[in-house]
């Protein structure tokens, strides 16, 4: 090998040396966190705000801790004015939070694959409750099942040249809210509502993801009571 051609390959290597090291030695960005209602809470015009609460919940994903969820969301509903119900058949509002998705979710698409993979009919509930077009009782609600989304890792040659994705993690959950009228006690009108949260980031853990997607989701449940 000529001597120039030497020194151009010594040169060459101590310049990917530094930058492999500064790779390294930067801190990882911070994780990115997003999260809407993919449904909005539809309740009839005029609905009233008050009265009592029961908080059901359901989590066949194992999303972890969901009994915190509704915990917040009966924090949200004292704090708004509403009191804590011991029983459904004594609340006026009865809510329902079925965990529909929990974990990485798959490329390429995404949560926005995991939301559409869960169609739209938004599961739980109670069968007796009225329909949400008031036709009568609801008997077709469909229990909480998880969304079967395979996650898929990039083929190893997308790893190579392109890099692997920051792994994303997902939340998918339906809220279904019964809502009793304060005239006939039997009558509960059912209401439903479907939100999402996801975080990304190269060092996200199940325990990272865990706590940013709570508190997502706690902000969103603001408006799960008219």
């Amino acid at each position: 090998m000529p001597i120039g051609s030497r020194s151009f390959a010594r040169v060459l290597v101590l310049v990917l040396c530094t930058l492999a090291c500064a790779c390294k030695s930067s801190p990882p960005a911070p994780p990115t966190i997003a999260g809407t209602w993919a449904t909005e809470m539809r309740y009839p015009a005029g609905a009233p705000r008050g009265g009592s609460v029961f908080v059901e919940w359901t989590d066949p994903a194992g999303a972890a801790d969901i009994e915190h969820l509704a915990g917040v969301l009966y924090s949200i509903a004292e704090r708004r004015g509403y009191s804590r119900a011991e029983h459904p058949s004594k609340a006026d509002y009865v809510c329902c939070l079925g965990v529909r998705y929990f974990g990485r979710t798959p490329p390429p698409g995404g949560t926005s694959q995991v939301v559409a993979e869960a169609g739209a009919e938004i599961t739980g509930g109670h069968p007796e409750w009225i329909d949400c077009d008031r036709s009568g009782p609801d008997m077709h609600v469909a229990p909480v099942t998880t969304v079967p989304v395979a996650v898929r890792d990039p083929n190893y040659f997308k790893k190579v040249f392109v890099g692997a994705p920051a792994p994303e993690w997902a939340l998918v959950l339906d809220v279904a809210v019964g809502a009793r009228d304060r005239e006939i006690a039997e009558a509960v009108q059912r209401n439903e509502g479907r939100l999402w949260a996801s975080v990304s980031g190269a060092k996200t853990t199940r325990a990272d993801a865990i706590a940013a997607l709570k508190s997502r989701v706690e902000f969103l449940l603001e408006r799960a009571l008219p």
